[in-house]
């Protein structure tokens, strides 16, 4: 009993069963993902051919997509720097708010 007030002792009833299903489901899907990977691995062994296939060619040109992803990512280091004037707080809050959002939980 004393195991049990200290949560050492397992759970009875439903909670141990929700336990066991998520443990063998758990088990399933990552046996499952094995096999799957080595059935591809297999596929593209006898698939390869003798001569090896040329290597691809580097892309140079800059597409929209780069340019949206560095303007975005600009309007938000702008953003970030603007941060004090348009919220009315200092920057050393801006700062503290800033660190504590990137902080991971632990």
């Amino acid at each position: 009993m004393s195991e049990c007030l200290r949560g050492t002792c397992a759970p009875e009833g439903p909670h141990r069963r929700v336990g066991v299903i998520e443990r063998v489901l758990r088990i399933v899907v990552l046996t499952s993902d094995d096999v799957l990977r080595l059935v591809q691995a297999a596929v593209r062994l006898r698939g390869k051919s003798a001569a090896p296939a040329p290597p691809p060619e580097e892309e140079t040109a800059v597409g929209a997509g780069d340019i949206a992803s560095l303007a975005f990512g600009a309007l938000c280091l702008l953003l970030i720097v603007l941060a004090p004037q348009i919220t009315g707080a200092t920057p050393d809050a801006v700062a503290a708010q800033l660190l504590h959002e990137i902080t991971p939980v632990r």
